[in-house]
């Protein structure tokens, strides 16, 4: 069985450190990322990877 682990968050350097992080750890990306905006709540960008 695979272990998934899905990251999300600001699309800022706070995120790509994450991102970094896992891969350093073993992890390994899966699909593209996906940006995300929902204006009706937030006006903040949300990117999300796999």
């Amino acid at each position: 069985m695979k272990l998934y682990r899905y990251l999300t968050g600001p699309d800022d350097s706070s995120f790509c450190w994450r991102v970094t992080e896992a891969l350093n750890r073993g992890w390994q990306l899966h699909g593209n990322p996906t940006l995300a905006f929902d204006s009706e709540f937030s006006s903040d960008l949300k990117l999300a990877e796999l």
